[in-house]
């Protein structure tokens, strides 16, 4: 019996979640990287599919055999930028057309938008699905391990903030992104240790979202207001941190992992499409960019 699609339903969040979890581990075993972290918290997962089943159906379709999901497409649009949060495949129906049909469905969906992004792993098919679908890649680092502490300077210009601070992110975002999204910073800031830190000091304002694994978003008017969130950031993490989506237009993330000796390696490029704000200065959330 051959897959067919139908939109996502609330219902689904579980099973899809469950399937993104074996599609990505089945990917980090073909590469050697069994030895990476895998989720921290399933719930916040499952959460984020319910989040935009809700916020974006017509951009979260599923692909499915015999009654079970084999898989799964969650896209969201903001404002004029339309974002591609997830396309897994069960690892068995792989190479079964299917993740190219979904691709195609959220497409449908990103008609209206002036520009598209997707945070892509480093799996080769996928890169070539996205390139064939009019996607450009920007190539990327991620940072990963303990903070030198030695290194941490010792500004206050950065305060924590709280749910009053999301208009200051949203400007921010308008700004660096083109597209504010309040909705979906609320729904990081949810997770288990996630803090809201803020910088507005006059025409220099600048926001990041953290947790105890590294930092999950961040966006300020100009460079050294990133550095100081980034650095804030870092002082906060656990033992060990990771800083993901650092593209040539982030030089003052790069010049901050090297300052705080953490290890370096290329990762799974973005792929944009259309017009996009300049995303910088900018690290990305890998869901929901």
């Amino acid at each position: 019996m051959a897959w067919s699609l139908r939109p996502l339903r609330d219902a689904d969040a579980e099973a899809v979640e469950a399937l993104a979890t074996r599609s990505f581990d089945e990917l980090g075993r073909a590469a050697g990287r069994e030895d990476e972290p895998g989720p921290a918290d399933p719930a916040a997962g499952v959460a984020r599919m319910r989040h935009l089943i809700a916020s974006d159906p017509e951009g979260a379709w599923g692909a499915e055999r015999e009654g079970a999901l084999i898989g799964a497409a969650l896209a969201l649009r903001r404002g004029s930028l339309w974002v591609l949060s997830l396309l897994a495949v069960d690892p068995p129906h792989q190479n079964s057309g299917a993740g190219r049909a979904l691709l195609e469905a959220t497409l449908d969906y990103a008609r209206p938008s002036r520009g598209a992004l997707i945070a892509a792993s480093d799996d080769p098919r996928a890169i070539g699905l996205y390139g064939r679908a009019g996607f450009r890649p920007l190539p990327t680092l991620f940072a990963r391990g303990a903070v030198d502490r030695t290194a941490l300077p010792s500004g206050r210009e950065v305060r924590d903030g709280d749910e009053s601070d999301l208009e200051l992110a949203s400007g921010v975002d308008e700004a660096v992104r083109g597209a504010a999204r309040p909705q979906d910073l609320e729904l990081l800031l949810a997770g288990p240790g996630r803090r809201l830190l803020i910088v507005d000091r006059g025409p220099a304002r600048g926001y990041a979202v953290t947790g105890p694994d590294g930092v999950r978003v961040l966006g300020a008017t100009d460079a050294r207001t990133a550095r100081a969130l980034l650095w804030a950031a870092l002082a906060h993490a656990d033992n060990e941190t990771m800083l993901f989506w650092i593209t040539h237009a982030q030089p003052w993330a790069f010049e901050v992992a090297l300052a705080a000796r953490l290890a370096l390696a290329p990762a799974g490029p973005l792929m944009v499409r259309g017009r996009i704000g300049p995303f910088a200065p900018f690290l990305p959330n890998g869901a929901l960019l």
